[in-house]
């Protein structure tokens, strides 16, 4: 299926989707947009597939068309829904060098995975582990390394003071330290 390579370490890449399940038994996926104009993910042709663990894998679309609120997929060389349902979960990457130059004050997820989180106060709340996406705002996940605990906090800015420092590799919100 497609042409499989290992991701470059000099080339930058950014997830902007999931593979969700399969859809229907033609190798159809569904597809999970990240990006602010949520079609925007199928003007990148060339995508990286990647699960948690293992090599990520260049692959192309052949077509998409919206379905309900998100997107179903034919993927080139995916024939049926055994093939397709090995992508389920898998990010959706491209280099970051085709992406839209951001305003100041934006970041792509990427960006921020990984950042460190303090509260107002000054406690640690734990580190950038992902995003979700939900209807109404993104939602950051923030693992404490020791304990494993979870922390979800809405990323609203204005809502919750979330200040980022690149440069520092923190991100400051105020929120509680025990919530």
């Amino acid at each position: 299926m497609g042409q499989s390579s290992l991701i470059s370490d000099h080339i930058q890449w950014v997830v902007v989707g999931r593979i969700g399940r399969p859809f229907g038994v033609k190798g159809w996926v569904h597809v999970h947009s990240f990006t602010e104009i949520p079609d925007r993910l199928f003007t990148y042709p060339d995508w990286q597939l990647k699960h948690t663990k293992g090599p990520a894998v260049s692959i192309q679309f052949e077509t998409y068309k919206r379905h309900g609120s998100n997107y179903i997929a034919k993927l080139v060389g995916c024939d049926d829904r055994d093939l397709a349902a090995t992508w389920t979960n898998a990010a959706v990457l491209v280099q970051r060098e085709v992406l839209p130059e951001l305003p100041e004050g934006a970041y792509y997820w990427e960006d921020l995975i990984g950042l460190t989180v303090y509260n107002l106060g000054g406690h640690c709340l734990g580190v950038v582990d992902s995003f979700w996406e939900t209807k109404a705002n993104e939602i950051l996940v923030i693992k404490q390394a020791e304990t494993g605990k979870e922390t979800l906090i809405p990323y609203v800015p204005e809502a919750y003071n979330i200040q980022v420092d690149i440069d520092k590799k923190i991100l400051t919100v105020d929120w509680p330290e025990d919530f």
